[in-house]
């Protein structure tokens, strides 16, 4: 037990690893609280999740207009919707939380201890996502251990990410799988590819691809990077390079094929529609609300996206403050300072050219940002709901430009602060959601320990008490671990810590 100790006393006395713990403390804290305190059907497509899960354990892989297994499962039918609306997403997350569903199911003649362990598994999923964007924002920028921390921390304590990767939906897992690609493909990019990277590169991409949609453009961006390789890590003229480019590309795609391709092509023969969208839009006869570029161009569009991301968690019919100017402020200030550092970033490009390998990462990440926001606002134009949580796996991109601000002045107390701040919003917004969903419009004290008493969770106060304190040591670790890794002043940014 001593050696064991020490072991561990010793590895958290490296600061960044210290300071990535406390991310993921903070994240799983939050987390916790909101999976404990939210209503079987409060979110709505988690019943339907659920039973997707309940489908796949029981040997049936359903379609979008069959009716959900109530009979089976022991469960009431759902006000709307009742079908199974989330068929059309790719298998691989409902079918690994499926397992303790059914068993639930067949054990207690219950589903909830199962969507309970559903739940737990959904937020591992997420505080692997937390981990999987530390590792890429030290690839991106690997002098600043600081800025990697930091956006984990941010991302991870967002009120829209913590709810949906906190219960039963794919997007704690889409997230992870998508975050991979990016680390293996921009890997390949940066350093050269080599036989384990491939095959990395190769077994995120099936997985992301079978995970959403959007992991499938996520595979393409990532093709398109692996692509760019052999302009980077590449001998011989022109030619030869793409010829070389298209030899490594083609058997990553080849396995994205064969892994996820039979889903899509049977989503297409069914519904007339890779997505499956379309046959939704039919069953719940939806009109179109305007063109895609309309839509793309209006701003409150953004805004909406941008309120979302704050105060429009899973289930809620509306913004839970009444009022964002707090958070459009905040939000505000993280752009001026961003720009103040784009400026900064700029002028140092023209006195140090940076590596063809770094630029075209960040084309790379352009372009992903832009393929995960434009399809949701195309979905919205068809006459699909707007939702932010469709876009999550591109969300740190703005959380690490935003970083970037704050990390431009002398001084870590600015990116302190906005860790502290921000960790603290999330328990307030959670504070808001378990108000709401009791019903309390106008107010109440302790709302997140009332949901929980609503919920049956035994010792409520107890549980209340001591995920705050492992919030706030998440905090704790994440804040003083950016303050030890500050750059010196005047230090070029290779001069920091290489990735771990």
């Amino acid at each position: 037990m001593k050696v064991f100790l020490e072991k561990v006393l010793t590895r958290l006395a490296d600061p960044e690893r210290r300071g990535l713990i406390g991310a993921v403390t903070l994240f799983v804290a939050l987390g916790l609280i909101n999976l404990a305190i939210v209503p079987w059907d409060y979110a709505p497509d988690e019943p339907r999740n659920a039973a997707y899960g309940f489908e796949l354990w029981s040997g049936r892989l359903p379609t979008v207009n069959d009716p959900l297994p109530h009979a089976e499962m022991g469960t009431k039918k759902l006000r709307k919707s009742d079908f199974h609306a989330s068929a059309q997403h790719p298998p691989l997350y409902y079918a690994s939380i499926g397992g303790p569903i059914k068993a639930s199911v067949a054990l207690f003649g219950s589903v909830m201890p199962g969507l309970y362990v559903a739940r737990l598994m959904t937020l591992a999923f997420g505080a692997a996502a937390v981990v999987m964007l530390h590792r890429l924002v030290r690839l991106v920028i690997p002098g600043r251990p600081d800025v990697a921390i930091a956006t984990a921390a941010i991302f991870g304590s967002l009120p829209q990410v913590v709810n949906v990767f906190s219960i039963v939906y794919n997007d704690a897992l889409g997230t992870f799988t998508t975050l991979g690609v990016l680390v293996s493909s921009l890997t390949i990019l940066r350093e050269g590819p080599t036989r384990r990277r491939m095959i990395a590169c190769a077994v995120w991409m099936g997985l992301a691809s079978l995970s959403r949609f959007a992991g499938v453009l996520t595979t393409v961006v990532g093709l398109g990077a692996v692509f760019l390789s052999a302009f980077t890590h590449g001998e011989g003229h022109l030619g030869r390079r793409v010829l070389s480019g298209i030899g490594r590309v083609l058997p990553l795609a080849g396995v994205v094929a064969v892994v996820a391709g039979w889903f899509y092509a049977r989503n297409y023969l069914l519904y007339g529609d890779v997505t499956g969208a379309k046959e939704l839009f039919d069953i719940l006869d939806r009109p179109k609300r305007g063109t895609f570029t309309g839509r793309a161009l209006d701003h409150e569009v953004w805004l909406t996206f941008h309120d979302q991301l704050w105060r429009r968690l899973a289930g809620s019919a509306r913004f839970l403050d009444g009022s964002l100017a707090v958070t459009r402020g905040f939000s505000s200030v993280a752009t001026a300072m961003a720009l103040y550092a784009g400026v900064l970033a700029v002028l140092r490009a023209f006195r140090h050219r940076p590596p063809l390998a770094h630029v075209l990462t960040g084309l790379v990440l352009v372009i992903f940002f832009f393929a995960t926001l434009l399809p949701p606002i195309a979905f919205h134009a068809k006459g699909g709901t707007l939702m932010v949580r469709y876009c999550l796996p591109a969300v740190w991109i703005p959380c690490l430009v935003g970083v970037l601000g704050f990390a431009a002045v002398r001084s870590r107390g600015p990116l302190q602060t906005a860790i502290v701040l921000l960790g603290m919003f999330s328990i307030m917004t959670f504070e808001l959601y378990a108000i709401d969903m009791l019903g309390l419009i106008k107010g109440s004290e302790f709302g997140i320990v009332l949901a929980m008493g609503e919920r049956g969770l035994p010792l409520p106060q107890s549980f209340y008490a001591a995920a705050i304190s492992l919030a706030a040591a998440g905090i704790a670790l994440a804040v003083t671990a950016v303050g030890e890794l500050e750059r010196p002043r005047g230090a070029p940014a290779e001069a920091a810590a290489a990735p771990p």
